[in-house]
């Protein structure tokens, strides 16, 4: 009887390892392709759930910052064709009044859809993809957003994401963090975005 019960038992924990994934986090199965024509990851993009999202492009690099109403954060990653993998850290505010930090890892795919109006086509550029804690990039949520063609870059590195970004990464990413102040204590008032259209919950589930 105790043979039977300790061969249940290594039995079960076998499973229950197999099923964590030997620790290693979840993937999406997402393929790159080649990017289309007139697409440019460089700009700003904003995403319903998530804020203002800026991204600069260095050879097939990218580094990126992103606010939203309660929460702001930076993105780098490598190209692949048409999809960007990347990893994020992003900070948010507690009641205390005290920052959060928050990493993980996540991908986007380009795409353009063109809408048909009444006189004339309308190209829609497009990421979508998912995030998700630590190694994984789908344990999350979606993540999704819309390139805006003639809006300029406007986000700025705060004292909290400096400490961890070395100088190759603020100066390809196109910012300037010299003589800034001190953010770390509180959060600002997001630059025009827009409120999420998702519920509140889902941006509490993302930290």
């Amino acid at each position: 009887m105790r043979t039977v019960c300790v061969s249940m038992a290594v039995l079960l924990v076998a499973a229950l390892l197999a099923g964590c994934g030997g620790g290693q986090g979840q993937r999406a199965n997402v393929q790159p392709g080649p990017m289309p024509a007139g697409g440019d990851w460089d700009g700003v993009f904003q995403s319903p759930a998530y804020g203002r999202m800026e991204f600069t492009v260095k050879g097939n690099e990218v580094s990126g910052l992103y606010e939203g109403e309660r929460h702001y954060g930076r993105i780098h990653g490598k190209l692949d064709g048409n999809i960007l993998f990347f990893r994020w850290t992003q900070w948010k505010e507690d009641l205390q009044g005290k920052l959060r930090e928050t990493t993980g890892s996540g991908y986007f795919k380009y795409r353009i859809d063109v809408e048909q109006a009444s006189t004339r086509t309308r190209e829609i550029h497009r990421i979508a993809g998912s995030w998700g804690y630590g190694d994984s990039d789908a344990d999350g949520g979606p993540w999704e957003a819309i390139r805006l063609d003639r809006a300029k870059k406007s986000l700025k590195p705060r004292a909290a994401e400096t400490g961890g970004m070395d100088d190759d990464m603020s100066t390809s990413a196109g910012f300037d963090v010299r003589g800034q102040e001190d953010t770390s204590t509180r959060m600002s008032e997001p630059k025009g975005a827009p409120e999420p259209d998702e519920p509140e919950d889902l941006l509490d589930s993302l930290f």
